[in-house]
């Protein structure tokens, strides 16, 4: 199989477009937008000198507004691969346009970072320096890295955009190394967009380095234990938790400071409840959290302070069930009911 082209004995005249526009510029686009670039585009490649083109007549050769061509400009502008050249005319849509090397800007930007550019490329290069790229052997090395993961070449947009994560998020290259390498085991997902994920949610939860994350990981490995404990204890087999439930745990065990063994105790009250739920533990530990019962010995207290009232109650009256003798739970029945009460109202 070959891949060949036809020849003409006459000369149409051709455009040569950067593979960059066509394939990280162009998708992103609207189709409005591609036509202006490309007719000026053209425009700007022809050899005939003696014509002037203005973006009114380019208004006109394209049939479109000549909002829809100013617009275009704005668009490609904000993009940083052309630059407007003003005109000392009133007019304000009488400026000429300078369509900038792609191939240039992206190597200006990723190869020869410690070069100040005299360009004011607002796409290509970020308002402030790479803090993660330290040198340029370090971001050639990123990139082989990734693409090495990911089985392709990055793109340049991919490229811009990991180089804008990494800026936004304060992440070194082999923090972004290793989210391509999390993605890809876990989720087989490769995009630039979930890498930026990953990223915020390190940076959200304060991983800056490789040990911060094996320090974070092991963490999260002892509170994957204590969920499945907590899950034992109440019968739920055969599942993970949700993220409502994941939630109210790190609550229980982080945010109020409860002991496991103290959860697990909570959990004991199930015996009262028809359904056990993480809702019914969630009420019964935020009581012991506003009544300050954070460890087993202070609920034993409660117990006994409990048995004096319930005593002392019984001595002014019995009834012929006065003698049976019942170990009290850690709730009255009101209490237990009103527990009951929130937990229906939560539904």
């Amino acid at each position: 199989m070959a891949f060949i082209r036809q020849t003409t004995e006459v000369d149409f005249g051709s455009t040569s477009i950067e593979n960059i526009f066509i394939n990280d510029f162009m998708p992103g686009a609207q189709g409005t937008y591609v036509k202006v670039y490309l007719m000026g585009y053209k425009y700007a490649c022809d050899k005939d000198f003696g014509v002037k083109i203005s973006n009114k007549m380019l208004s006109r050769h394209l049939n479109l507004p000549i909002e829809d061509v100013l617009r275009a400009w704005d668009f490609w502008e904000s993009k940083g691969i052309i630059r407007k050249l003003p005109s000392d005319k009133s007019d304000t849509s009488d400026f000429g346009i300078e369509f900038l090397s792609l191939r240039q800007l992206f190597v200006d930007n990723n190869f020869q970072s410690n070069t100040p550019s005299k360009q004011n490329v607002s796409y290509f290069s970020p308002k402030e320096p790479k803090k993660g790229l330290k040198s340029e052997k370090e971001s050639e090395e990123m990139f082989e890295s990734i693409e090495e993961i990911v089985g392709r070449p990055i793109s340049v947009n991919e490229a811009i955009e990991i180089s804008g994560y990494m800026d936004m998020y304060s992440m070194s290259p082999p923090m972004v190394v290793e989210a391509y390498t999390t993605a890809s085991e876990k989720r087989g997902i490769h995009t630039s967009k979930y890498i930026g994920g990953i990223l915020k949610n390190w940076y959200d939860k304060g991983v800056f380095s490789i040990k911060d994350l094996e320090n974070r990981r092991e963490e999260d490995t002892v509170l994957q234990h204590k969920y499945k404990r907590i899950f034992d204890t109440l019968g739920f087999f055969g599942r993970n938790p949700t993220k409502a439930e994941k939630k109210a745990m790190d609550q229980w065990l982080n945010e109020w400071n409860f002991p496991i063994e103290m959860v697990l105790k909570a959990c004991d009250n199930t015996v009262y409840a028809t359904k056990p739920s993480i809702k019914y533990i969630h009420s019964i530990l935020s009581a012991w959290h506003k009544d300050g019962l954070k460890t087993e010995e202070s609920l034993n207290k409660r117990k006994v302070v409990k048995k004096a009232k319930a005593s002392a109650s019984n001595k002014g009256g019995g009834n012929k069930f006065h003698n049976f003798k019942q170990a009290p739970p850690d709730y009255s029945e009101d209490e237990l009911k009103k527990i009951l009460k929130e937990i229906n109202n939560l539904k």
